[in-house]
């Protein structure tokens, strides 16, 4: 009974220290934006035709060296459609305290040899394909203006996340984390993975914890609920 419950206990005292981390990327998004005049692209090179464009990340001590991404969408293996990217995480760094606030401390441990990828692991979070321009009309659009949406307190920034494709998180792959029965079980947990929650920043700065049932963040390629993505595209977010 005591290990369940120092479990628990590790979990919980975990949690704020993903929050925080979800903060300091919102202020790194925020003040980007507004010295730039817009956010960062989901990875450096998007806009060119393939991955023509495309930058790897050689640099050891910057998180794109750790973390292997899939800017394709078909990637197999490392260096077969699957790379050390420079992404929006390389992009805010320089304002951040190290690497280590890229990793959160509650993804499973033996998760980056169970993926079978060499020294790194997958992302520990995602950054919203509309806001990095990625999502937006396809491959080439430029990330979302500062004032390039409306209702930015429900527009989704940044979440915990668990998967190749976190460069650009969707709501497409959030459904199939959290809705489709035939991957949450095996994707839920990295996911939601305080007490069932995902941290998640929103364009306005504020963190806010997800459950997996809150349908607001989930959509499918057969239906967009209600009519429209949810908490993801700046330019269909709604007043609801």
């Amino acid at each position: 009974m005591l290990l369940p419950a120092l479990a628990s206990a590790k979990r919980k005292a975990q949690a704020p220290v993903c929050q925080n981390n979800s903060r300091q990327f919102g202020l790194a998004l925020l003040f980007y934006s507004d010295d730039r005049g817009r956010y960062p692209e989901n990875w450096v090179g998007q806009g060119q035709p393939g991955l023509t464009g495309m930058q790897t990340q050689v640099n050891p001590t910057m998180p794109g060296a750790f973390f292997w991404q899939d800017p394709n969408g078909g990637g197999i293996s490392p260096g077969n459609g699957i790379f050390h990217l420079v992404s929006w995480m390389d992009i805010i760094a320089p304002g951040m305290q190290g690497i280590n606030i890229f990793k959160c401390p509650s993804v499973p441990k033996e998760a980056a040899a169970a993926a079978g990828l060499p020294d790194g692991d997958y992302p520990h979070y995602g950054y919203n394909t509309y806001v990095g321009g990625r999502g937006a009309g396809g491959r080439g659009a430029p990330a979302m203006s500062g004032e390039g949406g409306y209702n930015p307190q429900k527009v989704i920034m940044t979440a915990d996340y668990y998967m190749i494709w976190a460069v650009y998180m969707n709501e497409y792959d959030w459904y199939s984390q959290a809705g489709d029965p035939a991957l949450t079980a095996s994707r839920a947990l990295r996911v939601f993975r305080h007490n069932g929650q995902s941290t998640v920043g929103f364009a306005d700065g504020h963190v806010e914890y997800a459950v997996r049932t809150d349908t607001n963040y989930w959509g499918t390629y057969s239906l967009t609920y209600n009519g429209k993505p949810l908490r993801w595209d700046p330019k269909q977010v709604g007043s609801y």
